[in-house]
């Protein structure tokens, strides 16, 4: 009968070529810091978001921050973008998407209504503020 204690050794030497091989292929991430930088943006409030979110997006979720917007509504056009509307809907969280919303986002192209004023154009997209 074959017990574990005779492998023993062996997982002993298969776990540490694996740490050898693990820290070899970390090492110049560990050398010129970028592991640090990595895990000290981790507990970072909104990490990573300079590096996922489009330059458009990122004034627009910043703008809601910075004005403590709580619900904002989007225009079909931009709704119909996956590529902004999506990364919209989840930064800008807890505020919440809604049709009937004072505070809208559009195209420029789109226009403004009568009353309303753009608080921030980026790119060709608009934070628009109405009474």
């Amino acid at each position: 009968m074959i017990t574990l204690d005779k492998y023993h050794w062996k997982i002993g030497i298969m776990l540490a070529v694996i740490f050898i091989v693990t820290l070899a292929g970390n090492w110049n991430n560990y050398k010129s810091g970028r592991a640090a930088k990595i895990f000290a943006n981790l507990s970072t409030p909104y990490a990573g978001e300079e590096e996922v979110l489009p330059a458009e997006v990122q004034s627009l979720v910043a703008l809601t921050r910075k004005n403590d917007i709580r619900s904002i509504g989007i225009s079909d056009k931009v709704m119909a973008n996956r590529f902004i509307s999506s990364p919209i809907i989840e930064s800008i969280y807890p505020a919440v998407v809604i049709p009937s919303s004072n505070v809208f986002i559009s195209y420029l192209s789109e226009g403004l209504p009568a009353s309303c004023s753009a608080m921030n154009l980026e790119k060709g997209i608009q934070l628009v503020t109405c009474p």
